[in-house]
């Protein structure tokens, strides 16, 4: 039994035991994945290695269930975090700027919540879209409205990276700073700037 198996033994422990996530490191995914293709590498030298064999059964099972049991564990923390930060009839909602993603999470993982977190506030965002008043139809305010809207159209996105300080947008309005899962309405050419460079989402309502 070398020291890799016994490392994931230990994390094996540590997810069992503990509520929270345990420190894997932020390379543990790509190690394991390096080392279960030695494994396969050596069985394909030695295939009757019956010894081989039960080793790469074991990492596998044991692989699988620390994912299976982090994914629950990101899963729960992430409904946790929405359920708790959003409001639903808030007139801008956004996430708490308190709320932080769980420790020790691998950049995967990171990923992971992240996705999870956008998929649920814009579930929300569509079950229960904000109500506005909306002006007589009539030609004359539909042309208004056309015009008006060429100028000033606004779009919400979900933030995904920190901006430290405040933007102009091009209606010559001021907005931020903004943390990421902040739910923000930004004028339509501005938003497109932060979608573009991967620093949002859309968020259709």
């Amino acid at each position: 039994m070398d020291d890799f198996f016994r490392e994931l033994r230990r994390i094996q422990k540590k997810e069992r035991d503990e509520r929270g996530l345990a420190r894997v490191g932020d390379d543990f995914y790509k190690k394991t994945h390096e080392y279960m293709e030695k494994l396969m590498g050596t069985l394909s030298k030695d295939p009757l290695n019956s010894k081989g064999h039960h080793l790469l059964r074991e990492v596998q099972r044991i692989t699988m269930e620390i994912c299976e049991r982090r994914e629950h564990k990101i899963t729960d923390i992430a409904v946790m975090n929405v359920q708790r930060s959003y409001n639903l009839f808030n007139k801008n909602p956004k996430l708490d700027l308190n709320d932080k993603s769980p420790p020790n999470l691998t950049p995967e993982e990171k990923k992971l919540y992240s996705s999870i977190t956008s998929l649920l506030i814009e579930h929300r965002s569509r079950v229960f879209p904000i109500l506005q008043s909306k002006p007589a139809n009539t030609k004359a305010s539909n042309k208004k409205e056309k015009i008006k809207s060429a100028r000033t159209e606004i779009e919400t996105i979900i933030v995904y990276d920190e901006v430290p300080s405040t933007i102009v947008g091009v209606d010559e309005k001021v907005y931020g700073p903004f943390k990421p899962q902040d739910i923000v309405r930004l004028p339509s050419i501005t938003a497109r700037i932060f979608v573009d460079s991967g620093k949002g989402r859309f968020i259709k309502h």
